[in-house]
């Protein structure tokens, strides 16, 4: 665990699990704690899910290891993206479709 401590005396702290990979981050004030974002990961210790709050990531990967789909939803709202071979990013929001390099 690595803590940091705010000038208002909250704390932040990260939690690693044994390999020494992120698995939690939360905030600390006083006997309350708030989870900001919990990940977890496969077997090579990649990010396959993250949730901060109600915003959650799924992502996929092919097998050279490259990302080849991630998707993110908050609520009803959802984007997702896949990479293709080129190295462009085709992001689909709610049923548009827009390119990004």
């Amino acid at each position: 665990m690595l803590k940091t401590t705010l000038p208002d005396g909250r704390s932040l702290e990260n939690l690693y699990y044994g390999s020494g990979h992120l698995l939690e981050m939360q905030l600390r004030d006083g006997d309350h704690t708030f989870q900001l974002a919990e990940y977890e990961r496969d077997n090579l210790h990649r990010e396959v899910h993250r949730r901060q709050g109600n915003l959650w990531r799924q992502t996929e990967y092919d097998v050279a290891g490259r990302i080849s789909h991630r998707r993110t939803a908050r609520e009803r709202n959802s984007v997702q993206g896949i990479m293709t071979c080129s190295g462009m990013m085709t992001l689909i929001v709610e049923g548009l479709r827009s390119q990004i390099r």
